[in-house]
C-alpha cells in the first residue's frame, strides 16, 4: 500500500516536489462540501419573462475543489424553443469539466426531454465532470418566453446543490452536559454514601452526649454541610469518639 503525502516545497536540482491542480483540489475536497456560497441571491436563476432567456445572478460555487466565481453582473443563457405540443424541463447547471481539452467551471442549459410527464435530465457526476443543478426550468409547449413560475430553484437541495458547508460534523456536546448536570444534581440534592455515613455516625454518638458541645453550638452545626469535614475533626482530635 503506498503512502501519499503533501504539500511540501521543492529543493532546486536535488528534491522538487510537483504537484497537479486536482492534488490541491483533493485537500479541499476532504472537508469542504460541494455547493453554492451563502446562499439568499447567490447564483439565483431568474428572467426578465421577454424570451426565452434566463438568467443567473452573480456569486461564488465550490465543486470538488475548484472554485467558481460569476462576478459583478448576471449572465445570460437561452434555452431552445419550446416543443409545439409537449412540455420540458432544462436545468440550469454549473459544470465542473476536468478533461484535458476542457478544464473550466461554466454555466450550461441541460436540456430535458419533452414528454406529456416531463422529467429533468440527471446530473453528471464522474472522476472527470461534476454538475450542480441550480434551477429547473419548465418550457411550456408553443410558449416563446419564459416567466418565474416556470422556474423552481434547486440551490438549496442538497442531492443536486446544496450550500458550502464542512464536511466533519460537530461533536454534540449537549447529551456530555445533561449527564453531567444531573450528576451534579444528585449529588447536591443527595448525601455522598461514604461521607454521609460517617456524618451519620457521628451525630448518632454525640446527639445525647452534652458535655461534647452545647445546645448552641449543637443547633448551629445540625445541617451546616461545608463544615462537616471540620466538625468531624474537630471532634475525633477531642476523644476519638468515631
Amino acid at each position: 500500500m503506498a503512502e501519499s503525502y503533501k504539500f511540501f516545497d521543492s529543493i532546486d536540482g536535488t528534491d522538487e516536489r510537483y504537484y497537479t491542480a486536482d492534488e490541491f483540489a483533493e485537500y479541499f475536497r476532504q472537508f469542504i462540501r460541494n455547493g453554492i456560497f451563502n446562499g439568499g441571491e447567490t447564483l439565483k436563476v431568474g428572467t426578465d419573462k421577454v424570451n426565452m432567456k434566463v438568467y443567473i445572478k452573480p456569486g461564488y460555487a465550490w465543486l470538488e475543489g475548484y472554485l467558481y466565481k460569476l462576478d459583478t453582473e448576471n449572465l445570460y443563457l437561452e434555452h431552445d424553443m419550446a416543443d409545439p405540443a409537449l412540455d420540458r424541463i432544462d436545468r440550469v447547471i454549473i459544470r465542473l469539466d476536468k478533461t484535458l481539452e476542457n478544464r473550466y467551471i461554466k454555466a450550461f442549459i441541460l436540456k430535458g426531454n419533452p414528454s406529456l410527464e416531463p422529467t429533468p435530465m440527471e446530473l453528471t457526476r464522474n472522476d472527470n465532470i461534476y454538475e450542480i443543478s441550480l434551477a429547473q426550468v419548465r418550457i411550456v409547449a408553443g410558449k416563446s418566453y419564459i416567466e418565474d413560475y416556470q422556474i423552481t430553484d434547486e440551490r438549496l437541495d442538497n442531492t443536486v446543490c446544496g450550500l458550502v458547508t464542512h464536511l466533519f460534523d460537530q461533536v454534540n456536546t449537549t447529551e456530555i452536559y445533561n449527564r453531567f448536570e444531573a450528576w451534579m444534581n444528585s449529588k447536591t440534592s443527595e448525601p455522598d454514601g461514604d461521607f454521609y455515613r460517617e456524618w451519620k455516625g457521628w451525630f448518632e454518638q454525640i446527639k445525647d452526649t452534652s458535655n461534647l458541645v452545647t445546645k448552641t453550638e449543637f443547633e448551629a452545626h445540625l445541617w451546616d454541610m461545608p463544615n462537616v469535614a471540620a466538625i468531624l475533626n474537630a471532634y475525633k482530635n477531642i476523644g476519638g469518639a468515631l
